[in-house]
């Protein structure tokens, strides 16, 4: 988990590397950039304003966007404004979830080393605090994926295939009736596994750590390899 936790963020750089590269578009609207220029900075608080094609930004540290979607200080990031409007994403939808998630993915990150720090110190079973907040996150993961799943998939719209095919030319000739029952057969599905998991992990969890097993004896004596 720890390395799984560290190792995921420079994963999501070079994604976010690719798609700045292969799909501007929806490179551009993970960060809200309207303005093509080099050297973009990176605003840790911004709200995007879609309609006035603007944001407002708070603390801004300069050119940390370019190197995040360029691997360059000085990169360039072409801007939704060079993008035709029919052929950009849902701006907001792309951005609050690409925030959500990096956003959720730092607090996986910070809570594993942290759990680590515990175990090191001999303070993991004692840390009352730390196990509730790990039982109280357990669906995080859940919220990362799909916020995850909505960048890519929402990014790449209005295309199936980026500048070849749109959306709207590959639907497939399916009845509605058809499209429901998929629909709410998955959700049922996955509403299942959601219940049993959850209700596993508040089982297990309200038992507390395994006590530490005493040494196997025979006859009230110690066996020592």
């Amino acid at each position: 988990g720890l390395f799984a936790a560290t190792i995921t963020p420079f994963i999501g750089h070079q994604s976010g590397v690719s798609a700045a590269k292969y799909q501007p578009a929806k490179g551009a609207a993970m960060e809200a950039v309207w303005e093509t220029g080099k050297g973009q900075g990176f605003s840790i608080v911004q709200i995007p304003d879609v309609k006035n094609e603007k944001n407002f930004e708070f603390l801004t540290i300069p050119k940390l966007g370019s190197f995040f979607y360029t691997n360059s200080f000085d990169g360039e990031i072409v801007g939704l404004k060079d993008i035709p409007k029919e052929d950009r994403p849902n701006v907001n939808l792309v951005y609050y979830s690409f925030r959500l998630m990096v956003a959720l993915g730092m607090f996986f990150m910070a809570l594993t080393w942290y759990g680590f720090y515990l175990n090191r110190k001999g303070k993991l079973e004692n840390s009352k605090r730390y196990l509730k907040i790990t039982i109280w996150s357990v669906l995080l993961p859940y919220i990362a994926i799909n916020a995850g799943w909505i960048v890519a998939e929402v990014g790449r719209q209005p295309w199936t295939v980026y500048k070849l095919m749109r959306t709207a030319e590959s639907v497939s000739p399916i009845s509605v009736p058809q499209i429901w029952f998929s629909l709410i057969s998955l959700i049922l599905f996955y509403t299942l596994l959601l219940i049993a998991d959850v209700y596993l992990m508040l089982k297990f969890a309200k038992k507390g750590p395994a006590a530490l097993e005493e040494p196997a004896t025979k006859g009230g004596v110690a066996h020592v390899s």
